[in-house]
This record gives structure tokens, sequence and C-alpha cells, in this order.
């Protein structure tokens, strides 16, 4: 829901995007990953687009704490630090561990939003969404720690299942995607 919602928010500011991955702009070879940073940053400045960089933990973890002896977090760190502070348009990214980030980076984005479990309403609207039903209110409401991916998730096992008209059915596999989760 994340990237969705940035792309939406790209859409609505009218701004092209271009998203990575940060696992894909990473590499093994001594530079590469600089340079596929400098390049993504150089492609979407021609774009003039919103960039959204996935995942970006992977990339702007905390220097301080890295136990890494090649100096390729800090190098990594700083390339992205001196991009971002160079880039013309809005750049967004996403976490699931913003925690693990690197505080001097943190500084640098002007919004933190986290996005929490969906409430009692949000997960019916969604189940309204996905399904194109409302869902059995009771049931629904008894499951914490929803998010959309979940109802995404178990719209495609039901359509695979051929279980996509029974609310039972349902409301058990979003109980397992909860589950799965608290692993």
């Amino acid at each position: 829901g994340k990237s969705y919602f940035l792309r939406y928010v790209a859409s609505k500011l009218g701004f092209n995007v271009i998203e990575k991955k940060a696992g894909d702009l990473g590499s093994g070879y001594h530079g590469e990953t600089e340079r596929n940073i400098a390049e993504m940053f150089k492609e979407a400045e021609q774009k003039r687009a919103m960039l959204i960089i996935d995942e970006i933990d992977s990339l702007l973890s905390e220097r301080q704490d890295s136990e890494d002896n090649t100096g390729y977090n800090t190098r990594v760190v700083n390339e992205l630090l001196v991009r971002i502070e160079s880039y013309k348009y809005p750049i967004c990214c996403t976490t699931n561990h913003i925690n693990n980030i690197d505080r001097a980076a943190l500084r640098r984005f002007l919004f933190k939003i986290e996005f929490s479990y969906l409430t009692k309403e949000q997960s019916q609207l969604a189940y309204k969404h996905f399904f194109e039903r409302p869902g059995n209110n009771e049931a629904l409401n008894l499951i914490g720690g929803l998010v959309p991916s979940d109802f995404a998730s178990v719209r495609k096992k039901a359509k695979v299942f051929g279980e996509l008209d029974n609310d039972e059915k349902i409301i058990d596999l979003l109980k397992a995607e909860v589950k799965a989760k608290s692993r």
C-alpha cells in the first residue's frame, strides 16, 4: 500500500514517477552501487519525476552501527544523502524498518508517514473493494492487524480456490494472513 499511495500522490501532483527497489541498486562490485544511484537520480531528473525508492532501509542503514570494514555502507549512505540534497523534485522512500535508517538520512525527509493497521471501518471498506460486496461485519471486526495487501493476497487465493463468493472461507484466509505475519 505504501508504494501505491505514493504513485497516487504523484498522479495528483502531476508528476511522472520513477520507482526503484533499493535492492536492485545494490551491487557487490566496488563503486557500482554508487553508480546505480547516480544513474537513478539522473534518469529521474531528466524526466522531472517524483522518485520512489522502495525498502530504502537496505541502502540507508545506520552508519554508526555498521560492522562494514570496507566503508561500503558509509559510501552508499553518503552518495544518497548528496543526491537527495540536490534533487529538485519530490523523493519518497518506503520502509518497514524506520528505526534502522541512518539518523542523518531521516532528517533529510520532510514528512515521515506511518501506515498502521486498518481500522474496523477501513477493513470493511477494503472487503467491499476487493470482494465487491459488504463483508461479514462481526467476523471481520474480530480480525486485527489487517493491511490492504492482506486483502489483495486473499482475493488471489480465493480466486485460485474458486471461493470468491464464500465469505466464511475469505474470513479464514484473512485470519491466516494475519497469523502468518506474526511469526
